[in-house]
C-alpha cells in the first residue's frame, strides 16, 4: 500500500500529479526533449551572451526560452514522479 500513501503524501505536500494522463501520455511527457531547432537557438543565444553580444531583443528571447525550457523541465519533473506512483503495468 506504499504507492497510496505516497499519492497522499504529494497531495499534503501540495505536488500536481498529472493523473488525467494516460501512462503512455506521462512516458512521452518525461522522455520529452527541446527540439533541435530551439536548442541550437539556445546555444547561439548563450554564446552571443557569453562574449557580451545579445541585442535587446535577443536578450528577451533568451530570457523567454529560458522560462518555456523551466517550464518544459516542471512538466517531465511531473510526469516522472506521477509514473512512480502508478502501479507498473508490464
Amino acid at each position: 500500500m506504499q504507492k497510496s500513501t505516497d499519492k497522499s503524501n504529494a497531495q499534503e505536500k501540495n505536488v500536481t500529479l498529472l493523473l488525467e494522463h494516460s501512462q503512455a501520455e506521462l512516458k512521452v511527457l518525461a522522455h520529452t526533449m527541446l527540439a533541435s531547432e530551439y536548442q541550437d537557438r539556445l546555444e547561439f543565444l548563450l554564446g552571443q551572451n557569453r562574449e557580451g553580444k545579445l541585442s535587446a531583443q535577443e536578450e528577451q528571447e533568451l530570457d523567454d526560452l529560458l522560462a518555456e525550457i523551466d517550464q518544459l523541465a516542471l512538466l517531465k519533473a511531473k510526469a516522472d514522479y506521477t509514473l512512480s506512483l502508478l502501479p507498473k503495468n508490464h
